[in-house]
């Protein structure tokens, strides 16, 4: 686990993404980038995730390509309330999740499964009701790992499971802004209108080599100058104490 302060908000209004270039010239080296290698493949291997799943349930995809569509919790996120300075720095294009699903069902081709899994804190609040429902497919309580694995491409607004996927090799599309937007790790959604666009590209392309490098790149910063580790990753927790006592935390560009 780690632990991240950010002194200018969440998302959208955070420091590395308010400041992308100069969170992208924030020195790393080889040694740096190794290490965050070795970090994603210890994830992945270990199938490491925030979430309780069920792991016994079983998925079964149906023939063609899968856009997973990922969904976030609104409120957390700061989707929600709309019309809010982290709503608007964060989601501009989307009010929330089903919104986004219906979009990418009526954008991709008849061939093409769509699956979606809601934030699991969401519950209730959120019902599923889309065009073209025999190619939508509701993942439920499935393990996370298990949708990565089958899908093509990961759509999300903002989920951390778009980091999740990009470590299991499979590109993303990212429609609202989360700390990776403008590393050039991930397809990114600028306009409703060029949705459709970008998942052509994705799913044609695929995670690219340049994408596969840059998140390496961006995994060695958050290590070296975000996140502070509690499983000997990151900054240490000793760092964390003394950087709370001087007034540091989340001044990234002072590092």
């Amino acid at each position: 686990g780690h632990v991240l302060c950010d002194i200018n908000g969440l998302n959208g209004e955070s420091w590395v993404v308010c400041r992308n270039q100069e969170y992208l010239k924030l020195e790393i080296s080889d040694e740096d980038r190794n290490m965050a290698a070795e970090y994603l493949k210890e994830v992945i291997s270990k199938r490491q995730s925030n979430k309780v799943y069920d792991e016994t349930l079983n998925f079964v995809t149906v023939d063609g390509q899968h856009v997973f569509v990922a969904g976030v919790e609104l409120f957390g996120a700061g989707i929600l309330p709309k019309g809010s300075k982290s709503s608007e720095a964060g989601a501009p294009l989307y009010n929330g999740n089903i919104e986004l699903l219906n979009d990418v069902c009526l954008s991709l081709d008849d061939e093409v499964n769509v699956i979606y899994k809601g934030h699991p804190n969401m519950g209730a609040s959120e019902k599923v009701s889309v065009p073209y429902s025999d190619r939508l497919i509701i993942a439920g309580d499935v393990e996370i790992f298990k949708l990565i694995e089958k899908s093509d491409v990961v759509v999300t607004l903002m989920s951390s499971v778009a980091q999740l996927a990009l470590a299991a090799g499979k590109p993303v599309v990212l429609v609202g802004k989360n700390p990776m937007w403008g590393k050039g790790c991930t397809y990114e959604v600028s306009s409703k209108a060029n949705l459709k666009e970008t998942l052509e590209s994705a799913l044609s392309s695929g995670l690219t080599s340049a994408q596969r490098t840059a998140f390496t790149d961006y995994v060695a910063r958050e290590l070296k100058y975000v996140m502070y580790g509690i499983a000997g990753t990151g900054r240490s927790i000793e760092q964390f104490i003394d950087d709370l006592r001087q007034g540091r935390l989340g001044q990234f560009v002072d590092y």
